[in-house]
């Protein structure tokens, strides 16, 4: 498997990771189990085969592995150890009725399904407790006035905490698709090797209701691969999400900005050669991840076409994909919660990055209040870009100095209202309707 212990989740890396996938095969017994348990009660196969089907217990995939040294096939493999397991619990007529009428892929597919419900309820589980870690810090931080930057340069003044909003608003929209995306993958079929079923219709249906899942609408040999490309997009989309937050993280981790720090423990080591260094190397990570896991969606969009009702073209790409896929967003979102619950936040410096521009991000609010005394647009915009640029570029007046000492600007206005327009609460005037619009919990 292309994935590495060191960016693993644990729940979702004994799903998907462990060996070679070796996992899988307790799925497809699941599955063989509970076709057997359909056919015996519909008379398609003796009580007694289907009885027998239910006590095997575990298989071994290193002897499956061996096993398919000799076939090249591994669900005949894993069929061939299952009927090797019937054997010794003296069962052995039992294997004429395992994996009776159907085709790999009514195991594989059906056991796919199982694979990623349970998956896609770790990871929302994750995103729950990122969720909860984010709504927190941001309403702690309502009223906890920075600097908003637009193409990296000082615009206007927001709060921390409406920072952190925007980052629950994309988290919470991506868990209710994480949820919808749970049942649109939590599908079965047992429809036989073109799909038009070999069996009576009704084992798929009992199968998939003792599995828990849905059975599929139509399939061929495979179930349309659509259903999986949506899944990882889903998935990439919200790794992308988490790359947002870790790029903002990052930006204001710098020393230039010093508004956050990534949690950092005593023992821990910033760079080998500067003991001095706090590298942001958790948000760093994320984002490396993301670039990874945006690979992972165009295999996915290939594997929908098909030859005629199948080929084999999606089962390798597959085997390096799905579960890769899972176990990384599953890392990363734990990640990003470490993050978020242990980041240092620092209110004086925000204050203090707020007043590096001398009163120039309230330029807006001069420029409206001039054209709303009368003076031309323009000519408003270009007095004020003026006094802006100049109190960035001094090192003497700041904005209102510079505004206060026109004659022409104090005609129009009163330095009362010039003194409301520098007032950052005017700026925030309606940061309490934003946040009432999400539920603190």
């Amino acid at each position: 498997m292309p994935a590495i212990e060191r960016y693993k989740h644990p729940g979702l890396w004994e799903i998907w990771m462990v060996g070679e996938g070796d996992n899988r095969f307790k799925y497809w017994l699941q599955v063989e189990k509970a076709v057997a348990d359909s056919q015996g009660k519909m008379g398609l196969i003796p009580k007694w085969a289907a009885s027998a089907i239910q006590k095997v217990k575990n298989v071994d995939p290193h002897q499956i592995r061996r096993e398919e040294e000799k076939t090249d096939h591994d669900l005949t493999a894993f069929l061939n150890v299952v009927r090797a397991e019937l054997k010794k619990l003296g069962k052995e007529k039992a294997g004429n009725y395992l994996h009776y009428k159907l085709t790999s892929y009514d195991v594989e597919d059906t056991a796919l399904g199982l694979m990623l419900k349970e998956s896609v309820d770790i990871l929302i589980s994750e995103l729950d407790n990122l969720v909860k870690s984010v709504r927190k810090t941001s309403f702690e931080y309502k009223d906890t006035t920075e600097i908003g930057r637009t193409h990296g340069v000082h615009a206007e003044a927001i709060t921390f905490g409406f920072k952190l909003l925007n980052w629950l608003d994309q988290l919470e929209r991506n868990q209710v698709e994480l949820e919808e995306m749970k049942e649109k993958v939590g599908v079965g079929k047992i429809s036989g090797a073109v799909g038009i079923y070999t069996l009576d219709p009704k084992v798929e249906q009992l199968v998939c209701k003792k599995l828990k899942l849905e059975p599929a609408k139509i399939s061929t040999q495979i179930l349309p691969r659509d259903i999986y490309a949506d899944y990882i997009h889903r998935l990439v989309v919200v790794g992308s999400v988490l790359e947002r937050v870790a790029t903002e993280i990052r930006n204001l981790a710098r020393t230039e900005i010093a508004e956050v720090q990534e949690p950092f423990k005593d023992t821990q080591t910033g760079s080998s050669a500067m003991p001095h260094k706090r590298n942001p190397h958790k948000s760093e990570r994320i984002v490396g991840l993301a670039r990874v896991l945006r690979s992972k969606i165009a295999p996915m969009y290939e594997n929908i076409a098909t030859w005629h009702e199948r080929d084999l073209t999606n089962s390798a790409s597959e085997r390096l994909t799905i579960g890769d896929a899972t176990n990384l967003l599953g890392y990363m979102i734990l990640q990003m919660t470490k993050v978020v619950r242990g980041m240092k936040i620092y209110p004086e410096n925000m204050l203090a990055n707020l007043e590096k521009t001398k009163g120039a991000i309230f330029s807006q609010g001069v420029q409206s209040l001039m054209k709303s005394k009368g003076m031309k647009a323009n000519e408003a915009y270009e007095l004020t870009k003026k006094y802006a640029f100049e109190a960035i570029e001094s090192n003497s007046d700041d904005l209102k100095e510079l505004l206060l000492k026109d004659k022409k600007v104090m005609k129009l206005v009163s330095e009362k209202e010039l003194e409301q327009i520098f007032d950052y609460k005017n700026n925030l005037k309606y940061i309490n309707k934003i946040f009432a619009r999400f539920k603190k919990k």
